[in-house]
């Protein structure tokens, strides 16, 4: 096997660095993926953002977008159109080079 790229330690350490940012938003943050299901993946961290309410306004969203602008370097939009959904997912990388996923569940 492959070096893990991220751990189940890593990835919760970082849901709880980032959710008291994104509650002030009305938005909170979830582990997925294989970090949840298999605690490690050599290929990504999935994490999904969830409005606290109905669905996530556009003005969120921009803010949230800038909360991991400003900790990762942001290297595009997944095309999940491919995999037969219409998730919009943000892809972005820290500064050791790990790939990030953001999800984001219900935006207007």
């Amino acid at each position: 096997m492959k070096d893990p790229m991220w751990t189940l330690t890593e990835g919760v350490a970082l849901c709880q660095e980032l959710d008291p940012l994104l509650r002030s938003y009305n938005a909170f943050i979830a582990l997925s993926g294989s970090v949840l299901h298999k605690g490690w993946s050599t290929k990504d961290l999935d994490l999904v953002i969830i409005p606290l309410k109905q669905t996530c306004s556009v003005e969120q969203h921009v803010a949230i977008c800038r909360i991991f602008a400003n900790r990762f370097k942001f290297m595009g939009v997944c095309n999940t159109a491919k995999y037969g959904d219409d998730k919009y997912v943000e892809k972005y990388q820290t500064k050791d080079e790990k790939r990030i996923d953001v999800l984001f569940l219900k935006l207007e």
